[in-house]
């Protein structure tokens, strides 16, 4: 099983086997069921899904491991700047892919967290 959350498109797939899709099906208002030859769902998406549910989507992957600079910084509120600054830090783990630096989905989720928790004391010790 596979899970994804694409966050422009507000959308959340789950995968449930690999196979071909004979037909897809709205089953509710923003949700539907993929099946393949032999009538078995094998993958589900629900659109929309922030808006519906109450959960962190940051954990779930996105259909591409890899953001770019500018997609991480929009889906965390940081700058490409800060990122590629933190990069070449050593804090933020980054791969260049040609000329553009991408962070993979954990690596950036891991350092907004740590960012947090730092952030945090540094309040209460004040």
């Amino acid at each position: 099983m596979k899970i994804t959350y694409d966050k422009h498109a507000d959308a959340m797939s789950i995968v449930l086997a690999e196979a071909e899709v004979e037909e897809t099906k709205s089953v509710a208002p923003g949700f539907f069921a993929d099946y393949d030859a032999d009538g078995r769902v094998i993958a589900l998406e629900i659109l929309r899904t922030a808006q519906k549910y109450d959960f962190d989507l940051t954990d779930i992957q996105p259909p591409n491991p890899y953001l770019s600079l500018s997609e991480a910084g929009e889906m965390f509120g940081l700058s490409p700047t800060t990122l590629r600054h933190q990069i070449a830090k050593g804090v933020l783990k980054g791969k260049k892919f040609g000329r553009n630096w991408m962070v993979h989905h954990t690596h950036i989720a891991t350092y907004v967290r740590e960012r947090s928790r730092k952030s945090g004391k540094s309040r209460s010790e004040r």
